[in-house]
């Protein structure tokens, strides 16, 4: 077993199919970055009896070599010559592990099922890992392309910190030789009455808002020699959003720091993409909108 290198792509695996797709999202996007692969799995000891605690701790270590064998197997199989996979077991749940690596390491990535009931931790665990408050955290949904994107979509709001992540969203897009595809949505009717008084009364709102997204995004763009398209809209931000997003697509947000409990019930948008989305969403907190 081999330990992570500072610069590695994190993902968590628990066995689970999404954990799988999970990983081998991890492994084409870790060569197109040029980086390696940290394969990250875990060994809870947090209900073992005392008097087997030897026996147990045993077993659920052999269990969590044996995740990490069949992860490793699996790109080997479906992803030959992918880039070089380190493996760690953690002490504690593997969902802990994942969040402590959150920040730390350039992107951590987990798996979400397509299922209601979500039967994997990791999965179950994906949004409020996304929306933890700090780094790069990346949720793929089972049904997502792990392929090379046909577009990076970038969902973006008035609150960002709007330059750094748009260099973000271009760089994801320049490593992907595709699209980039950026959503500017506002909710109705009053920002947009707010943003005729910002804008100048009388304007056309929406080629205002155009005007404006443009000369934020189409010269980092050009200079990166990615294409882009602007989709300005009204009404709920993250329904118009969506219309925009496919399971081949990969869709950039901002992040908040706030607890996910608090964004549920506030209404933030980054939860209803991460929760609604067909395709693989990178949450990108402040701290580490600097790549």
């Amino acid at each position: 077993m081999s330990t992570m290198s500072g610069n590695d792509i994190v993902v968590g695996v628990d066995g689970s199919p999404a954990s799988l797709h999970a990983a081998l999202w991890a492994a084409r996007t870790a060569a197109r970055h040029g980086q390696d692969v940290t394969l990250l799995s875990a060994v809870d000891d947090s209900d073992v009896r005392p008097s087997r605690r030897a026996e147990e701790l045993a077993s659920r270590t052999a269990h969590a070599r044996d995740v990490l064998r069949t992860t490793t197997a699996h790109l080997d199989h479906v992803y030959p010559g992918h880039p070089y996979l380190h493996t760690e077991i953690a002490p504690g749940d593997v969902a802990a592990a994942v969040r402590d690596r959150v920040g730390a390491a350039p992107m951590v990535v987990v798996g979400r099922n397509v299922q209601h009931i979500e039967r994997s931790t990791l999965g179950a665990t994906a949004t409020r890992l996304a929306l933890a408050g700090r780094g790069v955290t990346v949720v793929v949904l089972a049904i997502a392309i792990t392929d090379t994107p046909h577009h990076v979509v970038l969902a973006l709001s008035d609150e960002d910190r709007q330059d750094d992540l748009v260099r973000y969203a271009v760089e994801e897009a320049r490593l992907a030789g595709c699209p980039l595809r950026v959503v500017h949505a506002v909710q109705t009717p009053a920002l947009v009455h707010a943003l005729y008084e910002d804008w100048g009364a009388g304007e056309p709102w929406k080629s205002v808002a155009t005007s404006r997204i443009s000369a934020m995004v189409t010269p980092v763009a050009a200079r990166a020699g990615v294409h882009t398209f602007l989709y300005v809209a009204e009404g709920p931000v993250a329904d118009k959003v969506l219309s925009q997003v496919s399971t081949k697509d990969v869709l950039v947000v901002g992040g908040r720091h706030h607890h996910p409990a608090t964004a549920r019930a506030l209404g933030s948008v980054a939860d209803r993409l991460l929760r609604r989305s067909p395709g693989t969403v990178i949450v990108v907190h402040p701290s580490r909108r600097d790549r």
